[in-house]
């Protein structure tokens, strides 16, 4: 269950909570007052909620699909009417005690439940899908780096050494790296690299973001002036 969808199936838990205590038979004015407030700010929060960040994402699913882009405008059209008799019936009961309070309030009762059913049965499977679906594949970072083997002023051994100590303080400081790990060579093979790092990032995106960050950058000028073969191999997982 995608975040979303479990924030809207918890609001649509405490509306059914409030609900329920308004149903009750012999409630105050005062509890009465609380109740309509509570559930007006909670059905307004809700609403805003699958106005910016559900309907928006199934919109544009539904540009290839003529089935879910009616269905969208039928829920569309549904909530406009329960929005507008929410509405009455907020402004009817807050004002004035009325003989029929406890027959609106029914009525109001099975329309909200009702909605909140529909929404969960049709509208929040359908987008828990569309996210799967469309969920970006991590990507896999592999570069190795051979070092040049008779530098000016160091050795080897200290530029290979300098080189993962500066590789791995980069996870402190990049915060798009989900995964860093560098390993020196241990064979004696002549093809061999000195260095590999093996690291994952959440996307292509977040990739390019780590390799255009200053750090990064620091530290791969240093390594493109030492580095004789620099090999990098991306891939999705």
């Amino acid at each position: 269950m995608s975040k979303l969808i479990e924030e809207l199936k918890n609001q649509h838990k405490t509306i059914r909570i409030l609900l329920d205590k308004l149903k009750k038979i012999g409630i105050s004015k005062q509890e009465k007052k609380q109740l309509f407030d509570e559930l007006s700010e909670l059905l307004t929060i809700h609403m805003k909620t699958e106005d910016n960040e559900l309907y928006p994402t199934l919109f544009k699913k539904a540009e290839s699909s003529f089935e879910l882009k009616n269905k969208l405008k039928l829920f569309v059209k549904d909530w406009k009417t329960i929005s507008d008799y929410t509405k009455n019936y907020f402004d009817k009961h807050l004002k004035q005690e009325g003989p029929d309070f406890i027959s609106d309030t029914a009525i109001f009762y099975v329309r909200i439940k009702q909605r909140m059913l529909k929404e969960e049965v049709a509208l929040f499977s359908e987008y828990d899908t569309n996210i799967s679906i469309n969920k970006t594949k991590k990507i896999k970072h592999i570069v190795m780096i051979k070092v040049i083997d008779n530098h000016n002023e160091f050795s080897k051994s200290f530029i290979i050494r300098k080189i993962k100590q500066d590789l791995e303080l980069l996870p402190s400081k990049i915060k798009e790296i989900l995964f860093f790990e560098v390993g020196l060579n241990v064979s004696s093979s002549k093809s061999a690299f000195d260095i590999v790092l093996n690291s994952e990032f959440d996307s292509l995106e977040t990739l390019n973001n780590y390799r255009i960050h200053l750090e990064h950058k620091k530290v791969l000028d240093y390594i493109s002036k030492v580095s004789e073969k620099i090999s990098v191999v991306d891939y999705e997982i």
